[in-house]
């Protein structure tokens, strides 16, 4: 099979090295074969921008993004749009994949997005798209999170409740902190039990 069968369902694969910051990116598009690389600010209005950028671009055609990440607040940033297609690959990949390729082993965030990009443009067979939970799961996924938080929180009250009570019992607590450390154990026990 060659290239431009491979890539026909798709009018650009792009490759990114996620960072906290800034994002590499490596972009091959696939009517001319051409390929561009640029850095992308990570802000919520700089990926709107650039993501409506493509989308006018290449006419809300799907787009293959390959990146090394599977959740977090550039994929979720990215789900937002339908015409792109993740691939989020684990970066043991990209490292051994590069490894296999680059003798010189020099990592820099140029040559990671271009990995990311040979991955998708080479071996997309191989990958799985990343496909969003259904709105059920989504929910219970969100329903857990604040479980969680709230059983942290109910820990770390009656932790401090209980540091506050031994405070209460100790013969050196001034009269002040006895008043502050029973009025904390009231309105803790009152929120650890609601």
């Amino acid at each position: 099979m060659n290239m431009t069968s491979k890539s026909a369902q798709f009018a650009a694969l792009i490759g990114i090295d996620w960072a906290s910051q800034r994002h590499a990116l490596c972009l091959y598009d696939c009517a001319t074969a051409k390929r561009e690389s640029s850095i992308l600010e990570h802000t919520p209005e700089a990926i709107a921008q650039w993501a409506r950028g493509l989308q006018e671009r290449f006419k809300g055609k799907k787009i293959a993004l390959c990146l090394e990440q599977s959740k977090g607040p550039l994929i979720y940033a990215l789900l937002e749009y339908p015409f792109f297609v993740l691939y989020p690959i684990n970066p043991a990949t990209a490292a051994r994949y590069r490894m296999a390729f680059k003798t010189s082993r020099a990592k820099d965030d140029p040559s990671d997005a271009q990995v990311c990009l040979e991955l998708v443009l080479h071996h997309r067979e191989k990958l799985n798209p990343w496909l969003p939970n259904d709105a059920p799961t989504r929910e219970l996924s969100c329903l857990l999170q604040h479980r969680r938080a709230a059983v942290d929180r109910i820990s770390l009250l009656r932790w401090a409740a209980s540091s506050c009570s031994n405070g209460l019992r100790s013969r050196s607590c001034t009269k002040r902190a006895r008043k502050v450390c029973a009025s904390f154990i009231t309105r803790t026990t009152a929120v650890a039990w609601m």
